[in-house]
């Protein structure tokens, strides 16, 4: 029965250690006048397609709030498992941008051609 309890106990204070704290990037855009809202879903569609082809971990979701005082700005919501995972991608993206035929560098392009980008936040969960 101790042993039972003081594996439960073990259990407890080391789950939280294996818990791991997201990375979250945060964009706040805005749409440029030619593309629409439904425009700029296919284009992060297309991204996470790239995300995935490519064997990238950077996940995204996008946020449009409803309540608030940036009504017109859209979040984009990019999560990895960690920041040096984070770091490591986005050094590998920018220098896939490098090259102009590059799935990064061509999904790139459409979304700077969709929106404008206003701030840019790191964050980690808790």
């Amino acid at each position: 029965m101790k042993i039972r309890i003081a594996l439960s106990a073990l259990a407890l204070l080391v789950a939280p250690t294996l818990a791991g704290a997201d990375y979250l990037d945060v964009i706040t855009n805005r749409l440029n006048d030619n593309c629409s809202m439904d425009q700029y879903a296919k284009v992060v569609d297309e991204f996470r397609g790239v995300m995935t082809s490519q064997k990238y971990s950077y996940t995204v979701e996008i946020v449009v709030p409803l309540i608030g005082d940036q009504l017109d700005a859209i979040f984009w919501v990019g999560r990895t498992k960690d920041m040096a995972t984070f770091g490591s991608e986005n050094d590998r993206w920018a220098k896939a941008l490098t090259d102009a035929n590059s799935p990064e560098a061509k999904i790139n392009k459409k979304l700077n051609n969709c929106t404008t980008s206003l701030s840019r936040t790191g964050s980690q969960t808790m």
